[in-house]
C-alpha cells in the first residue's frame, strides 16, 4: 500500500522518511495510520530482497554460464537437474556420466551425493554444511526438464 512502488532499498528508505515526516503523530499525523505504515515498512524491509548492482551482474553472468553447462547435460538420461540460487545441481543416476560431468566443469559433493556447478574452476569451500533441503529453502530454485532425445551437437 505505502511502499508498492519501491524498486530498491534506497527508494524504500526515502519513501519511509517522507512518510515519517508527514505522518508522525508529533507532526499532527494519525497514530493508527503511522503505526500501520511503520508495520508495512518493517514487513517490506524483512521480506523483500532488493538486489545490489553486484548481485544483478552476478545473475547476468550466471545466465550465460548456466546456459552453456545446461546445453551440455540436459540430454543425459536418468538425471535430475536443479538450479538453486546461482548453482546448478545434478543428481540421480550420474555414476555412468561422472567423467563427462567432470570434463564439463562439474564437481561432486559427497555429502549431498550430487554434482554441482557454480561458475568457478574450483570447489567453493565453506565451513557451513547445508543439506539439499536447506539450500532449496534458502534460495530460489527450479527443476530443469531433461531431454534424453536431444543428441550432443
Amino acid at each position: 500500500m505505502y511502499f508498492d512502488k519501491c524498486t530498491n532499498l534506497d527508494e524504500l528508505k526515502a519513501s519511509f522518511r517522507e512518510y515519517v515526516l508527514s505522518m508522525h503523530p508529533d507532526k499532527g499525523g494519525n497514530h493508527f495510520e503511522f503505526c500501520e505504515m511503520h508495520k508495512e515498512y518493517e514487513t517490506v524491509l524483512k521480506t523483500q530482497h532488493f538486489a545490489t548492482e553486484q548481485e544483478k551482474q552476478r545473475e547476468y553472468d550466471f545466465i550465460a554460464y548456466a546456459k552453456d553447462v545446461l546445453d551440455k547435460i540436459v540430454h543425459l538420461q536418468g538425471i535430475k537437474i536443479e538450479l538453486i540460487g546461482t548453482w546448478i545441481w545434478v543428481s540421480g543416476n550420474t555414476y555412468d556420466y561422472r567423467e563427462y560431468l567432470k570434463e564439463n566443469g562439474l564437481h561432486f559433493s559427497g555429502s549431498k551425493k550430487a554434482w554441482f556447478y557454480n561458475g568457478q574452476s574450483k570447489k567453493h569451500r565453506t565451513y557451513k554444511h547445508y543439506s539439499m533441503g536447506d539450500l532449496r529453502n534458502m534460495w530460489l530454485n527450479m527443476e530443469i526438464e531433461t531431454n534424453p532425445a536431444q543428441t550432443i551437437a
